[in-house]
Parts: structure tokens; sequence; C-alpha cells
């Protein structure tokens, strides 16, 4: 089959998170799901040869047996090509009836990510951080501002419980590696600054995931942990691929539990 993204962080949510019931999150990159209507067709041939059909049943198929509770995507096209999927995952009895896409910047490829959830939303998910903006330098030394072109917020309730879940996909690892890292560190400011900012207000409830393009052990991931500021930190929860091809260490989930000490950093699940 076609060289889709299918790796996939899985972590069905402990007492410590959510007191009522088992929860499972998962984050998915779906590598280029593009219809082959306008403004992005240029961008089908990522496909490599498959038709438009095909590629939705697989990414369906995929995230049927997924089977996730609230699911992220990343390099997911519109609005459109979200309902296309509901609707294929309706088909294969899966029912997810609320989902958001965000209001992504990405001027050359149109990327966004999205949410699926079981679960209803408490408040209009904020799908766009347009006015954050943190400063890097690239390989050169030259200023640049990074921001958060693929990124979003959606507060959803879950057995009486308010949980604060960021999508995100951070910038690619393609080009040069200083540039790259330094703005995807610049990235990794402002997602631990919004993070910061709940935990401060007190709902202590967050769920960060999506394709971080960094692994567990990398600098990016230590700062949305928190594990650079002192203060509350969130746990990399438990990681299992699935899918056939290309498995990514950058798909992460981080979790924020309202139970236990906010000074513990917290553990890494393998």
């Amino acid at each position: 089959m076609f060289r889709l993204t299918l790796s996939l962080c899985i972590v069905v949510l402990l007492a410590t998170v959510v007191v009522a019931e088992p929860v499972r999150f998962a984050t998915l990159n779906v590598y280029w799901l593009y219809d082959d209507d306008p403004p992005h067709q240029k961008w089908a041939g990522q496909r490599e040869g498959y038709t438009w059909k095909e590629t939705l049943a697989t990414v369906a198929d995929a995230v049927a047996s997924i089977n996730a509770d609230v699911l992220a995507l990343q390099e997911i096209e519109s609005q459109s090509t979200l309902e296309d999927l509901v609707e294929a995952l309706e088909e294969r009895g899966k029912s997810y009836p609320y989902f958001w896409i965000g209001a992504g910047t990405d001027p050359f490829t149109g990327q966004d990510v999205a949410v699926l959830s079981r679960y209803p939303n408490l408040t209009e998910p904020i799908r766009a951080y347009p006015a954050l903006r943190a400063e890097f330098h690239t390989d050169k030394g030259y200023p640049r501002l990074a921001a958060l072109q693929k990124f979003m917020r959606v507060d959803i309730e879950i057995s009486g419980e308010p949980v604060t879940i960021y999508a995100l996909h951070l910038k690619s690892r393609r080009g040069n590696g200083i540039t790259t890292s330094g703005e995807r560190m610049a990235q990794a400011r402002l997602i631990r600054r919004l993070v910061r900012a709940n935990l401060e207000k007190g709902r202590p409830n967050i769920v960060v995931m999506g394709d971080f393009n960094d692994g567990p052990e990398s600098d990016t991931l230590r700062e949305i942990r928190g594990l650079n500021d002192g203060g509350s930190a969130l746990d990399i929860q438990e990681r299992k691929t699935a899918g056939t091809v290309r498995p990514r260490a950058a798909q992460q989930i981080l979790v924020q539990s309202g139970h236990g000490s906010d000074r513990d950093p917290l553990r890494q699940k393998r």
C-alpha cells in the first residue's frame, strides 16, 4: 500500500486523569490526506498514484482499527476532507459525533490538524493562535519568528471533568538541522506558555498530542513537558505503533493530571 504515515501513540487514561472511566487518546499523521478538489489539488500527487477513494478507505480503516475516543490528526487538508473521513468511519461502525479542524496558516502546503472526539466540547475550539510568535536564530545567526501554524485547542468534557486538548504538528526536520530545531524549540516555548497558563488558572487536565518531529528525549519535548522551568510537568504516555509503514518516534502524547503532586516531573512510559 502507499506510504501513509500511520504511527500511533495511545494512552488509556488512568484514574489519575479522569476518574470515572478509561479513555483512549491517539494521534495519527495521515500523510497528505488531500482530495482532488481545489485549491490544493496539486498535492494529490503525494498519494503516489492511489485515488482519493483508495486513500480515504485506507485512512478510515486505520482510524477504525485504532478505535480511539479522542484522536488528533495531522496533514489533513480541509473541513470537507474531514467530513469525508467521518462519514467513512460511520460506514465502518465508528462514530465521532464531534470533530473540528484547525485554521492553519501554512501558506505552502495548506496542511492542518484536526480532532475527532466521542466527547462533547465545552467551549468553541480555538482553531489558531495567529498572534503568538517567538524568536529563534537560523544556522547563519539571523533572527526569525516562529509561529504555531498547525495548532489548535479543544476543551472537552469527560465524566463531568474538563480536559484541554492541544493538537499540533511542529516544524518539519527538512532543511538545515540547526534552523529547523531552533524553530521547533521556539514553538515549544509558545506551547509551554499556553500549558502553564492553563495550570495557573486551575485547569489541570491537559493533553498535548501530535507530530512533534522530535523524539521523547529532545530539547523540544523537554521544553513542552516543563522540565526546564520547574513548573508542573507533562508525562509522555505509553507509545504503541500501528499501521504498516514509516513508524515515527515523533508522535507523542503528553498528559498533565489534576491528581498528585504538581512538582513531580511526570514519568515517561514506553
